[in-house]
């Protein structure tokens, strides 16, 4: 997606938004919390807390940075589109999402296989930095981690370590309510930005 696309996308979010006629309810129903005296709704977002104005203003609480663009948007669309379906813990890959198999190759370059590299050579320091994103293990892989990218859309993330015979691989799961959530293009980048997060941190992880 380009910038212009991108900013585009950013607009309708944000216009969406801003056309609720009940935050709080949608809140609610995004399993985040709703601040009547700071008109804010607090949100956690792969591994940040972040506080999301009424104007549809987004600010780190958690963290210095700022959120990326395609985060704002990410934010913005699932407190506007969540259906409230809590997790099931029944997992689908991104080929099983609808339309996903038009897209997986672009999501297996930008998101699995990225971090395959990263941690294929040390599973143990993937597994703490999931951790650290308030990962619980999973029997998965050889270490297999659902991380809450969103309140109520965790995804899971699998690595099996690089051994003599095989190189490493990895996988990003998704529960089956995912897709009531969020749209698929949408899912597609959640799945990207969360794969940046986890391996951006090992790059400040201090043992």
């Amino acid at each position: 997606m380009k910038r212009n696309q991108y900013e585009d996308a950013y607009h309708l979010a944000l216009a969406a938004f801003r056309s609720e006629p009940d935050l709080e309810f949608r809140a609610r129903l995004a399993g985040a919390l709703f601040d009547k005296e700071q008109r804010a709704i607090s949100i956690s977002y792969c591994g940040c807390d972040y506080l999301v104005g009424v104007d549809g203003g987004i600010e780190p609480v958690s963290s210095r940075e700022k959120p990326e663009l395609t985060d704002e948007i990410l934010i913005l669309q699932y407190l506007t589109r969540s259906s409230g379906l809590p997790p099931r813990g029944q997992w689908l890959s991104f080929l099983e999402l609808p339309g996903g198999p038009q897209h997986y190759a672009p999501f297996q370059r930008e998101a699995i296989s990225p971090l395959a590299r990263e941690f294929g050579d040390d599973p143990e320091d993937f597994r703490r930095v999931v951790e650290s994103f308030g990962g619980e293990g999973m029997d998965a892989g050889d270490v297999g981690a659902v991380i809450p990218a969103l309140p109520k859309v965790p995804l899971a993330l699998v690595l099996w370590a690089a051994d003599e015979e095989f190189e490493a691989r990895a996988n990003i799961l998704f529960d089956v309510t995912a897709s009531t959530h969020l749209e698929t293009a949408s899912l597609y980048m959640l799945g990207i930005q969360l794969s940046k997060a986890v391996r951006k941190k090992r790059g400040f992880w201090v043992p």
